[in-house]
């Protein structure tokens, strides 16, 4: 098996760093989101009952051939009208997702300088199949899965190239309490998003569900299995 060298170790943390900014950055996008999908179907929805009146023919007689111009002048007004606020919102929406081509650009590039071997031949492909470039990848809960699993083979990548010595959960929370410098056990759970409860047998090392593993991981930036008994 090829060895990894020191540099492979930051493009690794990097990426799973840039993955927990992008999910926090396009959460804090979904109400622009969600306007611009509403908005975008209204303009749609205007834009078919205008094609559809415009390819009537009108009536011939004067009092009803003026409401029906009207009518299509109405319509058409309300799709440009809606057409220009869909434009408007799309272009404060969409600066927030611009980070998501790059970070797919490095993932591919990860891909091709992984070290030779089995193991990491396995890595190279899998992340290849993934597809990271869809934005729905990055909601919370996310329809597309690639990217939950993209941030567990980045973990599992991290874990075979330092071949750290495996600590107890104990000591990866005080450590991470430690270098961000919180005062109390009980801001180390808010941080990580766990009751306390949960947090306290986490890092008692008692029995814990993959939910609560991944969520703190996420935070920490470790791997899941850091944070088993």
């Amino acid at each position: 098996m090829g060895s990894p060298t020191f540099d492979l170790i930051e493009p690794l943390r990097d990426l799973l760093k840039r993955i927990e900014e992008g999910r926090r950055a396009v959460k804090a996008a979904s109400p622009m989101s969600e306007n611009f999908g509403i908005t975008a179907q209204r303009r749609d929805e205007a834009w078919r009952k205008w094609m559809e009146l415009n390819s009537q023919l009108l009536p011939e007689k004067k009092p009803a051939r003026r409401v029906a111009e009207r009518e299509l002048a109405r319509l058409r007004t309300d799709y440009e009208r809606l057409e220009k606020e869909a434009n408007r919102l799309w272009l404060e929406f969409k600066p927030t997702e611009d980070f998501i081509g790059p970070f797919a650009k490095d993932v591919a590039t990860l891909s091709d300088r992984l070290p030779r071997g089995p193991e990491w031949n396995f890595y190279a492909r899998a992340i290849r199949k993934l597809d990271v470039h869809r934005p729905d990848a990055w909601t919370d809960p996310p329809p597309c899965p690639d990217l939950v699993t993209l941030e567990l083979r980045l973990n599992e990548m991290l874990a075979l190239a330092t071949k750290a010595p495996r600590k107890a959960p104990s000591e990866v929370l005080t450590g991470f309490k430690v270098t961000n410098k919180i005062r109390t056990q009980e801001e180390v759970a808010e941080r990580l998003g766990l009751e306390r409860s949960v947090y306290f047998d986490l890092k008692a090392g008692k029995k814990s569900s993959e939910e609560t593993r991944i969520k703190a991981a996420r935070v920490i930036g470790c791997s899941p299995d850091d944070l088993k008994p």
